[in-house]
């Protein structure tokens, strides 16, 4: 553990000063579900200049039972394709794989695993003193691998303080898929952070303020560079879409940093994740527009569901709308589900000649700020006849032409308008017109969400 003067004990227990408090300060309703929301690493972490985060759960590492107990939860890796979330714990001296979706159990690599393995290109087994330190993981997707980096606080042998050596220890899948530990190599020095980075396929180390590129097939380093402003790094990743490094430090706070210019995005350079619960953040993961940060505080026990806990945050910024969609006086549907096809937002309707149905479209400013929605929905075709109408006001014309904009929208707030789909005369039995309405944030234009209704004809 970085900047930890104490040893670990014989039983494998480390005293450590307690970082940060919890006082005076509402969390809201802490989840423990097995519900994600986030829509994996094909969609980038929101970019704005105003972030705000928001707990959506907690993955438990508490309820882990004898003799898979977690005692310090110090790192984390994703493995997308198993949708699994790696965690080191620096007091077993172990590996856990947890389902990201459920937050099972699934399998532990024990220490001993560790201790028997045999370095890159033959020689003793580690020992001990490379396996007393877990700090930091990361997955590198194009080969396949996963790499555990050890480090070098002291441990007690016989109630003698030993030194430990840095190390990293790299895990391959074997016959049944399943990651192993396959060597290791020694280190000059320990690494607090890892991550490995998509869009230039390199695996990164951090330590205080020194980011480096590691390779474990040549055991080097890169040239090492720094972040003003960011330091006492403990935990890094990068997010698959921009390149962007995101990290966490011991003071508590996530920031991100563009890697093309080495300097810290506007808005991101510290946010305080105390508020959240946090009381000592140790790893972070990026997973869409989620970021998924560890706490290794020692001052919380079973049954606190925060207790060596992942903590799943969602990022989101100005503009967000929300569409959902209903017809007649039936269910809503859509609610926190944003996408531009209208998919899982879709209500249907059918109607005679000279028949109209109704859907009530309500648009909801899901972002942490107030904002305006312009809403564009489609026109009438040479069966169908299509209106629409804010309290008995028409504006057809209005949403048609994507000028029709709500009122300011406070946080949560909602606006209401229904689309009337009449079927002509003309209409042939059988056919049918699909229409959607898209709301668009003023704050970021980006940001948009579609409804869509399908009309036919009886």
């Amino acid at each position: 553990m970085l900047g930890c003067m104490g040893t670990k004990s014989e039983q494998g227990m480390r005293a450590r000063p307690l970082v940060g408090i919890l006082a005076g300060v509402v969390v809201g309703s802490i989840l423990v579900t097995s519900a994600m929301v986030g829509s994996g690493t094909a969609q980038a972490l929101t970019s704005t200049t105003q972030p705000h985060l928001r707990l959506n759960h907690l993955i438990r590492t508490s309820p882990f039972p004898a003799p898979n107990r977690m005692f310090d939860n110090e790192a984390s890796a994703y493995v997308a394709g198993d949708d699994a979330l790696w965690m080191a714990d620096d007091q077993s001296d172990a590996l856990f794989e947890v389902d990201r979706t459920t937050g099972a159990l699934r399998r532990k690599i024990p220490q001993s695993d560790f201790l028997n393995a045999l370095p890159l290109g033959g020689g003793g087994t580690a020992g001990q003193s490379r396996n007393e330190d877990l700090e930091a993981l990361a997955y590198d997707a194009n080969a396949d691998v996963l790499y555990a980096f050890s480090g070098s606080t002291p441990f007690l042998v016989n109630s003698v303080s030993t030194p430990s050596d840095p190390t990293v220890y790299r895990l391959t899948r074997d016959g049944n898929d399943q990651f192993q530990v396959e060597s290791w190599r020694a280190l000059p020095s320990e690494w607090a952070g890892a991550g490995w980075r998509l869009a230039d396929g390199l695996t990164y180390v951090a330590n205080n303020s020194t980011i480096n590129t590691y390779d474990y097939a040549t055991n080097t380093l890169g040239t090492p560079f720094s972040i003003p402003g960011l330091s006492q790094i403990l935990g890094v990743d990068f997010d698959d879409v921009t390149g962007d490094l995101l990290a966490v430090n011991n003071q508590e706070r996530l920031y991100r940093a563009s890697m093309t210019t080495k300097t810290l995005r506007e808005g991101w350079n510290g946010i305080s994740l105390t508020g959240l619960g946090l009381l000592d953040t140790r790893a972070v993961e990026v997973i869409g527009e989620q970021v998924l940060v560890t706490d290794g505080a020692d001052s919380r026990v079973a049954p606190d569901p925060r207790s060596h806990a992942v903590f799943v945050l969602d990022v989101t910024g100005p503009g967000r709308p929300d569409g959902r969609i209903r017809r007649g006086t039936g269910v809503l549907v859509g609610n926190d589900i944003y996408n531009t096809t209208g998919t899982g937002q879709t209500r249907t309707g059918t109607a005679a000649r000279g028949a109209s149905v109704s859907y009530f479209i309500s648009v909801q400013n899901d972002a942490p700020l107030a904002d305006t929605l312009h809403l564009r929905g489609g026109r009438s075709s040479v069966s169908f006849g299509v209106v629409y109408k804010n309290a008995g006001q028409d504006i057809t014309n209005e949403v048609i032409d994507g000028t029709y904009v709500t009122p300011s929208l406070a946080p949560g707030a909602t606006h209401t308008i229904r689309a009337i789909v009449t079927v002509r005369n003309t209409a042939p039995r059988g056919s049918s017109l699909a229409r959607t309405l898209t709301a668009t944030s003023t704050a970021n234009s980006a940001r948009k969400d579609t409804v869509r209704f399908v009309t036919s004809r009886t």
